[in-house]
Parts: structure tokens; C-alpha cells; sequence
């Protein structure tokens, strides 16, 4: 019979096999990443020409006492209704369909450059208002208004 294994010798990797297999390693990162490390280092430049570097250093360094100082603030009685209505307002917008709104605001936008296009002198009659209802952009809208106006008093 075989005599059993007392003691197991490691493989062991010399030391200077590892650095380089870590510098080809490294090497290869770099090259796989050239241009995101290019832009690191001009977004990096960038910010040090105008001391936003020694800022941010700064900042991280004392992080504690600016967010006591922050928190602080915010505390405030003067904030309170500010912070409850933030709440708010982002629930509110949680609720929104943000394509029908963006497509609202760019008929507002051009309804407004319109309206700021109009001379301060301009009237329109009442006999005026009754023929606009024949132009299609202005029934049109005027038929988007009443079905908002519809739609905003139904109740749930």
C-alpha cells in the first residue's frame, strides 16, 4: 500500500512572474479603454484649470462637517413647507404622463408665440370670434380646450 500524504507543497509562482503577468494585464486595460482614459484626463485637465479639482479635494475631505452644515440648514422651520411640497411635487410627476405633457407644451409654446406676435391694438368682435370658429386651427384647439375643460371637472 501507498504511505498516505502528510504534507502538500504549494505550487508557488515567483514573485516577479505575477508583476508581469499584472503589468500585461493592466497594459491590456488600457489599450481596451484608450479613448474613455483620453477623456478622463481631459475632463481631468479641464477641471483643474479652473480649480474645480482643489474644490472637490476639499469637499471630500471635509464631507462630515459640510453635511451637518447642510442638514442643519435644511432643518430650519423657514424650509419645512418647501421640503414637504419637494415631496410632493415628485409624486406629482410620478403621476404625469410626460409624453401627452411634452406634447401639450410644444402646442402652448407655438400658441404663445403666436399670442406675443400680436399687436397690442389688434381687437376681435364678437361676430370675429364666431368666424375664427371656421379657421381649423382654431377650432381645433378651441375643441382641445373644452374637452380639457371637460376632462378637469369629471369627477373619479
Amino acid at each position: 500500500m501507498a504511505e498516505p500524504i502528510r504534507k502538500v507543497k504549494r505550487l508557488e509562482i515567483p514573485e516577479e512572474e505575477i508583476i508581469d503577468r499584472d503589468v500585461q494585464e493592466v497594459k491590456k486595460a488600457i489599450s481596451d479603454n484608450k479613448t474613455a482614459i483620453i477623456n478622463g484626463i481631459e475632463l481631468l485637465s479641464v477641471l483643474d484649470e479652473d480649480d474645480f479639482l482643489m474644490m472637490f479635494k476639499a469637499m471630500i475631505n471635509h464631507r462630515k462637517a459640510i453635511t451637518k452644515n447642510v442638514f442643519t440648514e435644511i432643518n430650519k422651520p423657514m424650509y419645512e413647507g418647501a421640503l414637504h411640497n419637494l415631496g410632493q411635487m415628485l409624486f406629482l410627476l410620478g403621476d404625469l404622463n410626460l409624453d401627452q405633457l411634452q406634447s401639450f407644451a410644444v402646442k402652448m409654446n407655438r400658441g404663445l408665440a403666436e399670442a406675443s406676435a400680436t399687436k397690442e391694438e389688434e381687437r376681435t368682435s364678437y361676430m370675429g370670434m364666431v368666424r375664427a370658429l371656421k379657421d381649423p386651427e382654431v377650432n381645433h384647439s378651441m375643441t382641445m380646450l373644452l374637452n380639457f375643460l371637460r376632462g378637469m371637472g369629471k369627477e373619479e
